[in-house]
């Protein structure tokens, strides 16, 4: 945690439990501009000189032995030179590190892991205009922009430069993600040993990056090749125990997470422990991770992070929790193999085109939630030369989990609010692979949220969470890999590398699967989720939240979005305290007639009889 200050009068501001660094030299010193950080000691570490001031932030771990804080792995860092105004701002790509800045009146520049630091040092709190759509749409917005007006943030990879000039600071933001081009010498793929050795060795290193044992590594294994990969890496680093978190409402027979997880920990040996939260405890997680997270936690899935690390891992003691976040995105998924079957038969999506193929097939996604995401690219351009400025672009259609319907009517927006920033973002990608394109806006958009909202939830409970398959390293290879060998298969690649780890074929071969949960266990009226609705209404009219809830999956995951947004207004924006929410959850729980059952252990219907 960091929060720094340039200003020309020291901040008034003690924080609880962060040591405070004055600096002032060179140039600064000459114009009377003081820079003040205050860092924790979890991650913060202060290099502090005449000629320069670095604030970094560092995992945990101890590095290679009597190497020194050199040898820690870099998460982000700003550097002061006394020999200029200016500084220069970095995010490591796979850091998870959340870099705010706010610039006030020109006069003043803060920047911040956290709002929270920013709004203690007096940053105004207003909700940033016309950004619902794209946050409704996506389950989150685009860095650089942020919820919070005139606070913006680096996505993963990105630099920037503070400067100040006659006009007073500004801050620049330098995109910076450029990962390399296909190298034909990889389009061996899986089939190269050599290139599936180095595949090997880039996961090793970047597993064990931080440079800690194994008493200090806990381990997520959701029991996908992308865990067991991490875990196979870990054991040979001393690691024994495994976790996972499994949803309260899902029903056992059909939990395919319990199932992977538990069956991948007995090939690989690991003592495996599945933690099951009570319907309480999730609920409650729900309001802990918005307010933790400062923002909507985007995933279902990001409550489990918040209780296992809360009330599992931050018992033993860990420090650093190694995540599988990103492999899809970098390996390949479904966009990038539709966009070349279509690049190898235009018919294809020539055929979605045709006159009432969209509209067919949407209607058959409401009724079957199968083929979401055809249904919704079928009418978009996907053509050579088609501009990223062109809203139906079909790399707009990566990631939507929003109705666009509900959104365009309770809104009253255009396809292009909805897109919102995106193709500025990407506008220094237009001449890369479409595929590439769709990696890079996916570590710039989705995942790169996806690491601070994790990253934070984590980090509340004192370890850090990294992520391998974005470290540079395997990035770089993974980006090398001609995407005809990277498609060859689900995750060729990556599948030979664990072979080549000597993990069982059981679980290396065994099919992807989804570990995200049926929302007609959640989504619809008088479901689990009945309970938060109350939560919402002060910010989002009854009738329009009642029409999300539904087992489409669209719908449903608006409605989880809308939730999240409506508890991140009423804390951040309209200053209410969490315990308020607290406590309206539990006489929420309590008119629906659920506390008994939502409090006792173990697995509960999906579906409560009462209907409101």
């Amino acid at each position: 945690m960091y929060l720094i200050a340039i200003t020309q009068e020291l901040p008034d501001l003690r924080v609880e439990g962060l040591q405070r660094t004055n600096w002032s030299h060179g140039a600064f010193a000459a114009a009377g501009w003081k820079v003040t950080a205050w860092t924790d000691s979890l991650l913060g570490h202060i290099k502090a000189s005449p000629d320069a001031l670095t604030v970094e932030e560092l995992a945990p771990g101890s590095g290679a032995p009597g190497a020194g804080d050199d040898a820690r792995m870099r998460l982000c860092s700003v550097e002061f030179r006394a020999a200029s105004l200016e500084a220069a701002m970095h995010r490591v790509a796979n850091s998870g590190r959340a870099m705010y800045y706010h610039v006030k009146n020109s006069r003043s520049v803060y920047i911040a892991s956290h709002l929270a630091l920013l709004k203690q040092i007096g940053v105004p709190f207003r909700e940033t205009d016309g950004i619902l759509p794209e946050l409704f749409l996506y389950r989150q917005a685009c860095p650089p922009r942020t919820l919070i007006e005139d606070v913006f943030q680096l996505a993963a990879g990105d630099q920037a430069r503070i400067s100040l000039a006659a006009s007073g600071w500004s801050i620049r933001r330098i995109p910076s993600y450029n990962p390399p081009q296909a190298d034909p010498a990889n389009a061996g793929g899986a089939n190269d040993p050599a290139l599936v050795a180095k595949m090997q060795t880039a996961l090793e290193h970047a597993v064990m990056r931080p440079g800690v044992g194994g008493s200090a590594i806990g381990c997520l294994l959701s029991g996908g090749v992308d865990s067991s990969v991490i875990t196979s890496i870990v054991k040979h680093a001393g690691v024994s125990d495994t976790f996972s978190c499994v949803y309260p409402f899902e029903d056992a027979e059909t939990d395919t997470e319990f199932r992977y997880a538990t069956s991948a920990a007995a090939a690989l040996g690991t003592n495996h422990e599945v933690h099951i939260p009570t319907m309480s405890e999730y609920l409650h997680g729900a309001i802990e991770s918005v307010v933790i997270a400062e923002e909507p936690t985007m995933h279902l899935q990001s409550v489990l992070v918040h209780v296992l690390c809360k009330d599992v891992l931050k018992r033993r003691g860990y420090t650093v929790v190694p995540c599988g976040e990103g492999a899809d995105g970098m390996f390949g998924g479904r966009l990038q193999r539709l966009l070349t079957a279509f690049a190898a038969a235009p018919y294809k999506k020539a055929a979605l085109e045709l006159p009432g193929v969209a509209s067919l097939l949407k209607a058959i996604s409401r009724r079957t939630n199968r083929w979401g995401m055809i249904a919704d690219l079928a009418d978009r351009t996907w053509r050579q030369g088609v501009p990223f400025t062109d809203p139906n672009h079909i790399l707009w259609t990566l990631a939507i989990f929003g109705d666009r319907d509900w959104i365009g009517e309770y809104l009253s927006c255009k396809p292009a609010d909805m897109v919102g920033r995106r193709p500025t973002i990407m506008a220094p990608y237009a001449a890369r692979d479409p595929r590439d394109c769709v990696s890079i806006l996916a570590l710039l958009s989705e995942s790169s949220e996806t690491q601070v909202i994790w990253s934070k939830l984590g980090e509340a409970q004192g370890m850090c969470l990294t992520y391998p398959y974005l470290d540079e390293e395997v990035s770089n290879l993974t980006y090398s890999i001609p995407w005809d060998a990277k498609l060859a298969g689900a995750k060729p690649v990556l599948r030979a590398a664990a072979r080549r780890m000597g993990i069982s074929e059981s679980i290396v071969s065994r099919p992807k699967a989804s570990f995200d949960i049926d929302p007609r266990k959640w989504g619809s009226r008088g479901g689990v989720f009945e309970a938060l609705i109350s939560l919402a209404l002060p910010v989002v009219n009854e009738r329009a939240i009642r029409a999300l809830q539904s087992p489409y999956v669209f719908k449903a995951h608006t409605l989880w979005t809308v939730i999240n947004y409506a508890i991140w207004k009423r804390v951040f924006i309209n200053g209410e305290s969490p315990s308020v929410l607290h406590a309206e959850l539990d006489r929420s729980m309590h008119d629906l007639g659920v506390v008994d059952s939502f409090r006792a252990p173990g697995r509960l219907p999906s579906r409560m009889g009462a209907q409101p």
